[in-house]
Formats: structure tokens, C-alpha cells, sequence
């Protein structure tokens, strides 16, 4: 299947102009298909591309500066049992069973609790670089710049001590989750560390700690009631001193881990085999996978609010004029050149492409009688120069027609370049009157023949707006089957709309992704208020992103 777009039919053509519209009059809109979703991701495929790589390379940095943290639990179980009855245990067990619960797990991360377990590890005298022990090598590396640039250096030895100290106290803390387990008088200790034994250590010694300070609780309400040699007090405080040489969180035998207080520890803290969250070979691959729907939904959005064509039938809606033909974008950073071979054999897409318009402007010059039609690119970046003088070769050649084609972008003159001829007499001193007709037509065939734009002081505006233009028109139409006229661009110039009168229609040149709708609106309205007839319109550097075997597939 060729690479390029079929044109309209004869029909078609016909209908169309006969019910020309407004430029961005409301038009039904084709219902998007498979084939046009694909091209969307095509057209936007570096919106995805770099989305992709920009989640990817972030996601993996942050797996590298992401230090490895385990979890340990510890089970309590709230009893009620006690020695003794207080306002205190009154004042606990008066409601739910869950508000005794939460009651308790605030407790658990109260200062006095969380200092005996600290000063009972020694936790303390962690270094502040602690987590560069178990972090990968660039997280290292900036941990021990954050170390070095820390306020805490600087401090004297015994303000540094006692900061570090509340450090680890905080950061104790907030390491510590206390959560109830529904419709029990169950709770979690939950600790993270950035070793999976040292996790375990802390939530034994925590869940210890706590348990000491609810015998401390009891052991002040029985010395209220009793004397110190009372049984019951002396077994309360053997019971604190046992449960003290526990706090260093080594596994003990059950029987000694569940203690005599009214909270219990029903489950030790082991040490994790795996840190938490996804390991991070998974976390890259859904990462990466994320950032692919992120690109797609990216991709569409910005489609959506670009405002510039990108396809044949978009361009049609629009305009309510046929698009003639769809010309293919060159490959390569060499500029496109004149077809020489315009016979069948030569099937490259913008061969094809020039040989269909050719073939369309002659339908459209034998049926309608356009004979003279005037070729104007909305977008200076349009190089419609080389459109005309490839169609003036395909129909001089190819359809042997008598073609003629002429400069009238008096401002930017470039159709002499393309041909390869100097620009010294022209269009513009056939204006001027100081030349005649034949002088200045250069005959580059049989049957092509240019009319370069010519050098002037003149105003060009002046130039084109008067009636010799029209009369040195009709003389040449007499003299050839067809004329192109190269005009200058819409969106910067009105030459267009002095000189569109005097031929048989106008051709917009509207490149694909290149201009948006407002300026091809503004332009084409600027021409019909002038009484220029656009007749159709050409999309040039025409990208075909979907590869062949899947254009033909959706």
C-alpha cells in the first residue's frame, strides 16, 4: 500500500465547493477509530518516550538512595488481672474494651517508657551517621555530607550529647506504631530499624518497658495500702527487677516474656527475613510500567490541546474545502529538489504525491475552467516554491500541459533559487511597465515556463494592488493551459487578497503541526472578505508515523 492520501472524488470535489463553509464553522466530527488513537501515540511518542525515561531514571534513583528498613511486632494482650484495685485501673476499664486499648497504646510511646528502653540499649549513643551502615553507597555518600553539615558537629560535647539524646528519643518515636486489633484486647507494638535485628531488640525492649511501667503503676498503689515487707510489695518489686534484666530485648523463654503485670506479651518480636514494601527490582518494573499509562495519558492530553492539524480530514472539517493533495515530508536534512523522472516507474511517496496533484489541478483546469490558481502557504516555514515547481513539472511533463509558473512573493522571492536562474528581471518590472511580458519568462522545458519575481524599490503592496496585474494575468492565461502563481505567506502579508481576485481560485498551503487553527481561520477569512475564492488546500511535509504493517492492520 502506498504511503500517501488518496484525494477527494469528482463528486466530492464538486460537493465541497458548491457548500463551501466558513473556516471553523461547526462541522460533524468522524468518529475516532483504532487507526487514529494509534497515530496519536506515534505523533506523540517522545511525550511517552520521555515520560518513561524521566519516571524510570527518578525511580531509580530513588531506589538507590532508598536505605533497605525492616519491621518487628510485638503482641500484647490488655488482662485487667492486678494485685490490687486503684483509681487508676478503675479509671482504664470504665467503657470499652477499645478505649482501654487505645488507652494503653499511648502509653506504650510515653516518654518514660520509650527513655527506659532507650537507656537500657544504649541507643543513645548511636552515631548520627547510623543509617550509613545498612545504606547503599550513594545514599552513603550523602549521608555523610548531611553529617558533616549537621548544626549538631558543631556543638559543644554536653549540648551535643543532650541533643543527639532527644534525637534518638524522637526518632524512637516515630518509629514506633501502637495499633488495636479489632474486637480484642489485643494491640501491635510495630518498630522499623534499618536492621532486621535490631528491630526485633528495640520492640522487645519497648514492649518490656512497657510492661515494667505498668508493675511500677501497681507497685505505687500497694505501697499506698501495705508496708514494704508486705509479701505482696516484695514480690511486686522481685517481679520489676526480673522484668529490668529483660529490657536488653534478647528472646526469653515465653513464660518469662509474658510477665505478671496486666498487660502481657503474647508474642515476641523475631527478626525480619525481608525489609518492607515491594523489593525493588518489582518497584522498577511497575515504576516503568506506571510511566508508560503516565506517557499515554500525557500524549492525549497534549493532543488535545494542540491546536494545529494533523490530518487530511481535520483540515477538511476546518476549512470546508477539499484538500487537494497531502505531500510527504522529505527524509533526510538534504533539501528536496525538481522531480526528474515524473513517469509511472518513479512510485517514491513524493513522487506520487506531486503526481496526483498534478493530475487533480488538471481535472480541476478542464471541468471548472481554474486555470490560473494562486498558491499562498499560511506559515512562512511552508516552502511552496518547490510545490509549484514540481507540479509545474509533473504537468508540463507528465500531462504535457503548457504551464507557466510565476513568482508573486515579491517580498521573499525564492522560486529562482529552485530553478537555478538569477532574479534580475521580472514579475516586478512587468508591473512597473519597464519590460515586456516575453522578456521575462524563462523557458526551462517544451512546455515550463517561470516568470521570476524580479528586483524593485517599489512597494510590493503597490505593485500587486492594480489593475496591470489583472490584464498581464489574462494575456499569459491566453498563452498557457495552466498557471501557478507562488504568492507570499497569509499569516504575515495581504498580498494574497489583492491579487486572489484576478485568478481563478486559491490554494492554501497548510503544513501539518506547523500553524493553528486561529491563524488559518483569521487568513482565510481575511481572503473570502476580499472576494478570493479558496478552492482547496495542500498539506505538505505529510509525516506517516504508523509503520506500513500496522497501518494496514487498524
Amino acid at each position: 500500500m502506498e504511503n500517501f492520501e488518496l484525494t477527494p472524488s469528482r463528486g466530492q470535489l464538486v460537493k465541497n465547493a458548491l457548500n463551501e463553509q466558513e473556516p471553523g464553522a461547526p462541522a460533524a466530527a468522524p468518529e475516532m477509530t483504532t487507526r487514529d488513537y494509534v497515530k496519536v501515540l506515534f505523533r506523540q511518542k517522545s511525550i511517552i518516550l520521555l515520560t518513561a525515561l524521566t519516571v524510570s531514571l527518578a525511580t531509580y534513583a530513588g531506589l538507590k538512595l532508598k536505605t533497605p528498613v525492616y519491621e518487628a511486632q510485638v503482641k500484647m494482650l490488655i488482662t485487667a488481672e492486678k494485685e490490687v484495685d486503684s483509681p487508676y485501673y478503675q479509671a482504664m476499664f470504665v467503657g470499652s474494651k477499645a478505649n482501654a486499648t487505645i488507652t494503653q497504646s499511648e502509653i506504650v510511646k510515653s516518654k518514660p517508657v520509650l527513655e527506659r528502653a532507650v537507656l537500657a540499649l544504649g541507643l543513645q549513643k548511636r552515631p548520627l551517621d547510623y543509617e550509613k551502615f545498612f545504606a547503599t553507597p550513594l545514599k552513603k555518600k550523602v549521608i555523610e555530607w548531611q553529617t558533616k553539615n549537621s548544626k549538631l558537629a558543631k556543638l559543644p560535647p554536653d549540648v551535643q550529647s543532650n541533643m543527639i539524646y532527644r534525637v534518638i528519643l524522637e526518632g524512637l518515636k516515630k518509629n514506633i506504631k501502637v495499633e488495636p486489633v479489632r474486637d480484642t484486647n489485643i494491640f501491635t507494638i510495630t518498630v522499623t530499624d534499618f536492621n532486621s535485628i535490631g528491630a526485633a531488640i528495640i520492640a522487645n525492649a519497648v514492649s518490656r518497658s512497657y510492661v515494667i511501667f505498668d508493675l511500677e503503676q501497681q507497685y505505687v498503689d500497694l505501697q499506698s495500702k501495705y508496708t514494704e515487707k508486705n509479701p505482696i510489695v516484695v514480690q511486686m518489686r522481685e517481679n520489676i527487677t526480673r522484668m529490668e534484666k529483660g529490657l536488653s530485648g534478647q528472646p526469653l523463654p515465653n513464660i518469662e516474656a509474658i510477665g505478671p503485670a496486666s498487660v502481657k506479651i503474647i508474642e515476641q518480636a523475631s527478626p525480619a527475613l525481608r525489609p518492607i514494601g515491594l523489593p525493588n527490582k518489582l518497584t522498577f518494573i511497575v515504576a516503568f510500567f506506571m510511566s508508560i499509562f503516565l506517557g499515554v495519558f500525557l500524549a492525549f492530553m497534549f493532543e488535545f490541546m494542540d491546536q494545529s492539524f494533523h490530518s487530511k480530514q481535520d483540515l477538511e472539517n476546518f476549512l470546508g474545502v477539499p484538500v487537494i493533495a497531502c505531500i510527504n515530508k522529505k527524509n533526510g536534512l538534504a533539501q528536496p529538489k525538481i522531480a526528474k523522472d515524473v513517469s509511472d516507474r518513479n512510485n517514491s511517496p513524493r513522487a506520487v504525491s506531486y503526481r496526483i496533484l498534478a493530475q487533480q489541478l488538471h481535472f480541476m483546469a478542464k471541468t471548472k475552467g481554474q486555470r490560473t490558481l494562486l498558491f499562498s502557504p499560511v506559515h512562512p516555514k511552508e516552502d511552496v516554491s518547490i510545490i509549484v515547481a514540481n507540479v509545474g513539472v509533473f504537468l508540463s511533463k507528465r500531462l504535457g500541459l503548457r504551464t507557466l509558473i510565476i513568482d508573486a512573493d515579491l517580498r521573499h522571492p525564492t522560486l529562482h533559487k529552485v530553478f537555478g536562474e538569477k532574479n534580475e528581471v521580472g514579475l516586478s518590472q512587468l508591473l512597473e511597465g519597464s519590460t515586456s511580458s516575453e522578456n521575462t519568462l524563462r523557458h526551462m522545458g517544451e512546455k515550463l515556463s517561470v516568470m521570476t519575481a524580479g528586483r524593485s524599490l517599489s512597494d510590493p503592496g503597490t505593485l500587486l494592488d492594480s489593475t496591470s496585474f489583472a490584464k498581464h494575468l489574462n494575456y499569459l492565461k491566453s498563452l498557457y493551459d495552466i498557471v501557478l502563481i507562488q504568492g507570499s505567506n497569509l499569516r504575515d502579508y495581504r498580498d494574497a487578497a489583492l491579487i486572489g481576485p484576478a485568478s481563478d481560485g486559491v490554494v492554501v498551503v497548510v503544513g501539518e503541526s506547523t500553524v493553528r487553527r486561529q491563524v488559518v481561520q483569521y487568513a482565510v477569512k481575511h481572503l473570502r472578505e476580499h472576494r478570493t475564492k479558496v478552492i482547496g488546500a495542500i498539506m505538505p511535509n505529510r509525516e506517516y508515523l504508523i509503520p506500513k504493517f500496522l497501518y494496514e492492520s487498524v
